[in-house]
């Protein structure tokens, strides 16, 4: 994969507080295990915190939809739990559930937090780069970014020392964009993406699904 990426899940932050509770309610000190995992999505089904599409889900997919909730914990550091091993929650992960806490506070750490390279994202070795602190820089010095320019020049980013280039290039695109009618500006955001993914070696129609790709990952981001 080209740049970085992040778990579209959990759409919505709220939703991790709720899964959360639910989590250490029935699965704290168990062994994480497909009994435990199939256990927590039919959980989420019977309290309605997760809605499978179509009538029905398959045996196998109920195991992958509780790992993907626990790696959503893992990540955020709100839990532990790893194949054979048992779960436990955080100290910040019980701090979450407290109430009267500020939890726009308790995620601001977390994502500051957020780094690359890390042991739970092997897929991003080649990445160097505090995603939230980037983003940050680049919303301080450029005033905003937009859901494209976050998909055409952040996720594509994989080294820290790299910013002050991006924001170069996010005011340069910025003129171009302007200048631009509507219907024009779509092939002008596919052929950008396409010059930072290499674009000797991207086709354009690759350039677009990245894009569309980075669009969806931008969404979630911006919900946080």
């Amino acid at each position: 994969m080209k740049g970085w990426a992040v778990d579209t899940t959990a759409r919505n932050p709220l939703r991790i507080k709720d899964i959360l509770r639910l989590f250490r309610k029935y699965f704290d000190g168990k062994i994480w295990n497909e009994e435990t995992q199939e256990a927590l999505t039919l959980r989420m089904i019977s309290s309605g915190l997760y809605r499978p599409t179509g009538k029905s889900i398959e045996k196998k997919k109920l195991a992958l939809r509780g790992r993907t909730w626990a790696a959503v914990f893992n990540r955020m550091g709100f839990a532990t739990a790893f194949s054979g091993k048992k779960v436990a929650i955080t100290p910040v992960g019980t701090r979450l559930l407290c109430p009267n806490v500020s939890e726009d506070k308790i995620f601001l750490k977390q994502m500051i937090k957020w780094q690359f390279p890390s042991p739970l994202e092997k897929k991003f070795r080649q990445v160097n780069l505090r995603p939230f602190v980037a983003l940050l820089y680049l919303v301080q010095s450029l005033q905003n970014l937009s859901k494209d320019e976050i998909a055409i020049f952040v996720f594509p980013l994989t080294d820290g020392r790299d910013l002050p280039a991006v924001k170069k290039e996010i005011l340069k695109f910025r003129e171009g964009y302007i200048a631009l009618s509507q219907s024009e500006r779509e092939t002008y955001c596919e052929n950008t993406m396409r010059k930072r993914l290499d674009g000797s070696e991207v086709t354009i129609s690759e350039a677009r699904r990245w894009l569309a790709n980075y669009r969806d990952y931008a969404d979630t981001l911006m919900r946080y």
